[in-house]
């Protein structure tokens, strides 16, 4: 099934309003996809959210190594593209955004290799 059938769309940040065909950044293999080309641009661009994948570069001497960021990329593109997620889009109350997933399943082959390219690298955020 199909969710923009139901009428169901996504509501994050930098989503589009309307299915497109996915630009060149979005690998997912997608015949469709909720985002713009500027959003598929900026996911490997541009510190979107505010959050730099080099953030911790400052305190460690460090930049994160791209056989770990694509899993960071791969992620924000999910969020921010992905067609059939309706099924799993739950409404909140938060600053960001309105809507959020909620018990979307996961690979348990996707976080081992995620694991497996991460494990050694830094990555936080300060709160504010």
């Amino acid at each position: 099934m199909k969710w923009h059938t139901l009428g169901i769309f996504w509501t994050a940040v930098f989503t589009a309003t309307k299915l497109k065909s996915p630009g060149p950044s979005y690998g997912g293999g997608k015949n469709e996809a909720c985002c713009t080309e500027n959003t598929t641009r900026d996911v490997h661009h541009t510190a979107m959210y505010g959050f730099s994948l080099d953030f911790c570069e400052e305190q460690t001497g460090q930049k994160m190594r791209d056989v770990c960021k694509k899993h960071f990329h791969r992620d924000l593109c999910f969020y921010e593209c992905e067609p059939n997620i309706g099924p799993w889009v739950v409404k909140v109350k938060r600053k960001l955004s309105k809507e959020r997933f909620f018990e979307a399943p996961l690979c348990e082959s996707d976080c081992n290799t995620w694991w497996q390219d991460c494990r050694f690298e830094y990555a936080y955020t300060v709160r504010s």
